[in-house]
């Protein structure tokens, strides 16, 4: 059974334990014990300050919970409530009737006369399925859903349909554009492992820099010529 701590609905608590208690045919006086085993935080401390001998009965029990804890009272839905679902602009038609379904079931006396009437006056205008719905007239709220689910079926085979297309149009894109990549990238290989320019096709790799270089070949000519290289002096 679900624990209540104030903050939820008493009645639905109630009416929860009732149903769990009552499959299980425990009665009177042994509900009131198993009702206590639910209870949690401010909920176990009212009980424990409750008046001794004031509770006789599980009715007994039942008003002074509901009664102490009625601010936590869910508001129920109307039927106003359910006549302002209408289905979105781009909304899917099986998200529309969940919808529907789900506000409908927290509206009490919202029979399936009242859901069908509902649902039908929610549906898109100017859709397939809302000018089959009234020109076939179904009688029973079943028998709506059965020509709503046959659109919901197309409809979500339309939407397959459609991503399967874009998919093979990104796979077209992607194998047109492959030949144009592995060039590149061919080219860009080619680039890199080509050499500098020339007839020669082995080079040795340099052990110092090519201005050092020149300058130790000037001074090697300067001394074939018998001239002798300049050196600076430093003036202080």
């Amino acid at each position: 059974m679900d624990s209540n701590d104030g903050t939820s609905d008493p009645d639905e608590h109630i009416e929860n334990i009732e149903a769990v208690l009552t499959y299980r045919l425990v009665r009177g006086e042994v509900k009131c014990k198993l009702f206590v085993t639910t209870l949690r935080r401010g909920v176990m401390t009212w009980f424990k300050n409750l008046r001794r001998n004031s509770i006789e009965t599980w009715g007994d029990l039942c008003h002074e919970f509901t009664t102490h804890f009625t601010a936590s009272r869910t508001q129920p839905k109307t039927v106003a409530s359910l006549e302002a679902i209408v289905q979105g602009r781009s909304e899917p038609l099986r998200d529309y009737i969940e919808r529907c379904n789900k506000e409908a079931v927290q509206v009490r006396g919202a029979d399936e006369n009242m859901k069908q009437y509902l649902i039908t006056k929610g549906l898109r205008e100017g859709t397939d399925v809302k000018k089959d719905v009234h020109h076939d007239h179904p009688e029973t709220y079943n028998q709506l859903l059965a020509i709503v689910k046959t659109y919901i079926l197309y409809e979500e085979e339309v939407y397959a349909d459609s991503l399967n297309k874009a998919r093979k149009e990104e796979l077209v894109a992607e194998s047109s554009k492959k030949p144009f990549l592995e060039k590149k990238k061919e080219d860009k290989a080619s680039r890199e492992g080509k050499g500098p320019g020339g007839r020669f096709t082995e080079y040795i790799h340099l052990s110092m820099s090519r201005e050092k270089i020149l300058a130790e070949i000037s001074v090697a000519e300067l001394k074939d010529a018998a001239v002798k290289p300049v050196t600076p002096y430093l003036f202080i």
